[in-house]
């Protein structure tokens, strides 16, 4: 909490990809990740487990798998953003509910994962 602050003051956030994943891909259910080097980091069916709220902040979509051994990757929260200049999508992956919901506090704080490094299956 020192490093970051109570995020009164503002906050900037980390958008890069945690866990050594370099790349993402959704393709239908399956969401799998690679290091830069191409290897396969996790690969997992999810499914839709309702509605989540960011801190407050944000509301959107919670996808869970079922496979026991995804640890830091038994969730994933996504979040589209539909500004004015651009579209994306904004993400945060994780092996609890209750830290991907806290945005300045637990071991996720001020990570926030931006689209522009995802590539989507048709």
């Amino acid at each position: 909490m020192d490093t970051f602050g109570d995020g009164s003051q503002g906050a900037v956030f980390d958008c890069l990809f945690i866990n050594w994943v370099s790349t993402i891909t959704f393709d239908w259910k399956v969401i799998s990740g690679t290091d830069e080097n191409g290897k396969t980091v996790f690969r997992h069916e999810y499914d839709y487990a309702g509605k989540l709220s960011l801190g407050g902040m944000m509301e959107d979509f919670l996808y869970e798998t079922a496979d026991a051994g995804a640890g830091e990757f038994s969730y994933f929260f996504m979040m589209p953003n539909t500004s004015s200049i651009t579209y994306h999508l904004e993400l945060r992956y994780g092996n609890s509910i209750e830290d991907l919901i806290r945005y300045n506090e637990g071991p996720h704080a001020y990570w926030l994962q931006v689209s522009r490094w995802m590539r989507m299956r048709k």
